[in-house]
């Protein structure tokens, strides 16, 4: 076991053979230091975001234009996490990010339209 997951006391889900900076379809889960809800709060069940949250929307809406090789999907922020789902290309471009969506990379990171 290695020392981070001791720390956090949970087993890791990363295949341990698997590339993960090869191309493809990858969703993903940040979650906030302690479960601290920084990123906004529930209100009649509605998110409602707080500055931090709407900066984490501003840069998952500038990530594209950042790296041409990405291409983003299905994105949620919740008051104390964010999911999200990139696709990489392997040719720098986000029409080769498109590919390897349409090629099933949606099916297996379990993408559905946008979230944000």
């Amino acid at each position: 076991m290695t020392d981070a997951e001791s720390t956090h006391n949970r087993r890791s889900i990363r295949l341990p053979e698997y590339d993960y900076a090869q191309p493809g379809a990858y969703f993903f889960t940040i979650v906030t230091r302690g479960r601290v809800p920084l990123f906004g709060q529930i209100v009649n069940d509605e998110m409602r975001p707080s500055a931090a949250g709407l900066a984490v929307h501003m840069v998952w809406d500038a990530l594209t234009a950042r790296f041409s090789m990405i291409e983003t999907d299905a994105f949620v922020v919740m008051p104390n996490h964010v999911h999200g789902v990139i696709f990489i290309s392997d040719d720098g471009t986000r029409d080769g990010a498109g590919a390897a969506r349409d090629a099933g990379g949606a099916a297996n990171g379990g993408a559905g339209g946008t979230g944000g």
